[in-house]
């Protein structure tokens, strides 16, 4: 399942910066599997998978993956005081306490029954891939997904499984620095009333 986590973690650290602790619960719930065409199959691979992250600010974050569900989803909310942020593959979603959409060009839209959900438009990135790999070559600057970054999604996801075979929570050793200005005053909750 570690292939299937990768994603979400590098989502989450892209949005919250670099981890501090993570533990993990993994185990196989369902060993006796019928796949594809109704062969059964003996299943000795972790299918339940849950990482408790937690970071600097005390922020914590859940990422789940489960093979034993009905339907297939691939996403990440941020829930906020005054709202949430839905990434629900490909598209940028808003959930808010109050009705109306306050980025421009945000359209309605649904998402679990929520109320006041807007659909905000992507910013379309100016580069693909391979430019952006060669103007940091050129540039000498690191690149989004820069190798201590990667290392860092590494290191969550193997400390978390090596905290559900400890039953411990573990810290984290690495970090990184997100290529794009994290406000730090969106992350820091008790030097004000809030």
């Amino acid at each position: 399942m570690l292939d299937c986590m990768c994603y979400p973690t590098s989502r989450l650290i892209s949005i919250m910066g670099g981890a501090t602790r993570v533990t993990g619960l993994v185990n196989t719930l369902i060993p006796k599997r019928i796949v594809g065409g109704g062969k059964q199959v003996n299943s000795t691979v972790d299918d339940n998978v849950t990482l408790l992250i937690e970071f600097s600010g005390g922020q914590e974050a859940v990422i789940r993956s489960l093979w034993g569900t009905a339907f297939v989803e691939n996403s990440t909310t941020v829930f906020g005081r005054e709202g949430s942020i839905i990434l629900p593959g490909g598209k940028t979603l808003l959930q808010r306490r109050e009705e109306g959409c306050p980025i421009e060009g945000g359209k309605d839209a649904s998402w679990r029954g929520w109320n006041n959900v807007y659909e905000v438009p992507n910013v379309p990135s100016n580069e693909n891939m391979t430019e952006h790999f060669v103007r940091c070559i050129r540039e000498n600057v690191e690149p989004t997904c820069s190798g201590r970054r990667e290392l860092h999604i590494h290191e969550i996801l193997f400390k978390g499984y090596q905290s559900a075979e400890e039953n411990a929570t573990l810290n984290l050793e690495t970090s990184y620095d997100p290529w794009h200005a994290l406000d730090t005053s969106l992350y820091d909750t008790s030097s004000d009333y809030i």
